[in-house]
């Protein structure tokens, strides 16, 4: 049994568009396309769309927001599947909720009032030769200052509070 959610609207232009076999490289039935494919797709065959999100073989192209009148006119324009394509075409008037946009892995860069901070960096398993199951490697004292065993030779480090 194939489960195919509805999230958006059906083309109601042309029963089948046909295109390049080189657009559709990439997509294969119920796997996740790239982000080349995607691309290949959006330049080729939907260069208005902001955005596109495959779920369990459906592609679903997001549309910029507009009126409901106006975009029932364009889903006019728009096809109802693409010959050969191994996915189901929907169409969302807006971006869907709860999908990230423009989100990249960053790299932490802590922050730190000075350059010449200085952290202690024993290692205490080979200093003592164990770990002590338990043991704080970090805590803030009561005045706001890292307390030992991990004291750090600047005071001045975003928000922490001195002395």
């Amino acid at each position: 049994m194939d489960f195919n959610p509805l999230i958006g609207e059906f083309g109601e232009g042309d029963e089948e568009m046909k295109v390049d076999a080189s657009i559709l490289e990439g997509f294969q039935e119920n796997q996740i396309p790239g982000k080349e494919a995607i691309a290949r797709l959006i330049g080729s065959v939907f260069p208005t769309c902001i955005a596109m999100t495959y779920i369990t073989g459906t592609v679903i192209v997001e549309l910029p927001r507009s009126e409901e009148a106006v975009f029932q006119e364009t889903l006019q324009d728009m096809p109802l599947i693409i010959a050969g394509a191994p996915f189901n075409l929907q169409y969302h008037n807006v971006p869907l909720a709860n999908v990230g946009r423009l989100r990249r892995a960053k790299k932490p860069k802590p922050q730190l009032a000075e350059e010449d901070c200085a952290a202690d960096e024993t290692d205490y398993v080979t200093r003592d030769g164990r770990f002590y199951p338990g043991a704080i490697l970090s805590s803030v004292g009561e005045k706001g200052i890292p307390s030992p065993p991990y004291q750090q030779a600047c005071s001045s480090i975003k928000g922490m509070k001195s002395g």
